[in-house]
């Protein structure tokens, strides 16, 4: 019998994955910090090892804040309905 405690991993497709990554990050007041030139292999390894665990991954770059946060309530009120696991990771 599984624990309630873990996550159960018999399902045929696991859930979602939401990935974002930043690689550039520019200010609307002109400060900007610096790149993250890490970023796409950051992506692939993520999408790697989700895609491994059976997740189906959806990978975004560069996201403002207003994107992400369409992006994490898109995927709570569609995916979550249809899935038995949303993870949401923000790089």
């Amino acid at each position: 019998m599984l624990d309630p405690t873990e996550y159960d991993f018999r399902h045929d497709v696991r859930g979602i994955a939401v990935v974002i990554s930043n690689e550039n990050f520019n200010f609307e007041c002109g400060s900007s910090i610096e790149s993250r030139e890490y970023a796409k292999e950051e992506l692939r390894k993520m999408n790697e090892m989700f895609s491994g665990l059976g997740f189906i991954v959806m990978l975004f770059k560069d996201l403002k804040a207003q994107q992400m946060e369409e992006v994490i309530k898109t995927g709570i009120n569609t995916f979550l309905v249809s899935w038995y696991c949303l993870l949401l990771d923000s790089l």
